[in-house]
């Protein structure tokens, strides 16, 4: 869209400039988002050259194929893991899996005066240097305990070693912390 502003105080336009900056897509965005959607569609085949066009094939088949592994790998991990329970990965970058925390583990978060789930994603961070969010600011459900965690980390050989790492924290606190 195109606006145009005449005769406005100059305080109003640095706001609008600032929400401009801040919410509004830049051209370049603009211009991938309407590459993407006209390659998607086949817009662009008899644009293209062949060579190129089998460039951006394979890669976005890559880049899809490297998507997919992660989101199983992911959901696979995770549910391997003691106390961590995950619904399938389909279409999304992160995992919101559940994390079923004993009494012990509670209470010591409330003795630090902490969101269980936030003390096991700060634990988590300090122990192993993975960083996760915890649900609670999800909107999850009173008793329950999540975290989100991402499934971007690349090349998929750093993202198994990631998933692995965080295993062995999980298994090791919920053995420390069992009722």
């Amino acid at each position: 869209g195109f606006m145009d502003f005449t005769n406005f105080d100059e305080q109003f336009m640095r706001k609008i400039l600032m929400k401009q900056n801040y919410f509004w897509p830049n051209l370049a965005g603009q211009i991938a988002c309407d590459f993407k959607s006209r390659y998607l569609s086949g817009q662009l085949d008899d644009v293209i050259s062949q060579g190129t066009l089998k460039s951006i094939n394979d890669s976005y088949s890559d880049m899809f194929k490297s998507l997919e592994f992660r989101a199983n790998e992911a959901t696979k991990k995770l549910n391997e893991m003691k106390n961590v329970t995950c619904n399938p990965i389909d279409g999304a970058m992160y995992a919101f899996p559940r994390i079923h925390l004993s009494k012990k583990f509670i209470e010591e978060a409330k003795k630090k005066d902490r969101k269980p789930d936030a003390h096991y994603c700060l634990e988590l961070l300090e122990k192993s240097g993975i960083c996760v969010v915890p649900g609670n600011g999800f909107g999850q459900e009173e008793g329950t305990y999540h975290l989100r965690t991402t499934i971007l980390p690349q090349p998929d050989e750093y993202f198994t070693q990631v998933f692995e790492k965080f295993k062995e924290f999980n298994d090791e606190l919920m053995e420390k912390y069992a009722d």
